[in-house]
């Protein structure tokens, strides 16, 4: 199972943004996918990998569908997630 962090970060000056204020440490790589999709719900981002040249992992719109996100969607997990997102940041 590959693990990211998800900590605040700051790279040349940029500090990207996360699902939620809250940080939750190391997240499975399969999670952070699915956070991708609940933020930004037009995303093409289908998969993920581990650069050979840097060792970070990277998003990717190319190749097949990784199957724990297309089992998120066909659930409507991603549908859920993104309308309590709506409603917690509307109520904060």
């Amino acid at each position: 199972q590959t693990l990211v962090p998800d900590i605040p970060t700051m790279i040349n000056g940029f500090s990207p943004k996360t699902f939620t204020t809250d940080y939750d440490g190391v997240v499975p790589a399969k999670e952070a996918l699915i956070r991708i999709h609940v933020k930004y719900q037009n995303s093409s981002t289908r998969s993920f990998y581990v650069c050979d040249q840097c060792g970070h992992l990277h998003l990717t719109s190319s190749g097949d569908i990784d199957n724990t996100l297309k089992q998120a969607q066909q659930a409507g997990r991603i549908d859920q997630l993104s309308e309590s997102d709506h409603w917690t940041r509307k109520l904060s």
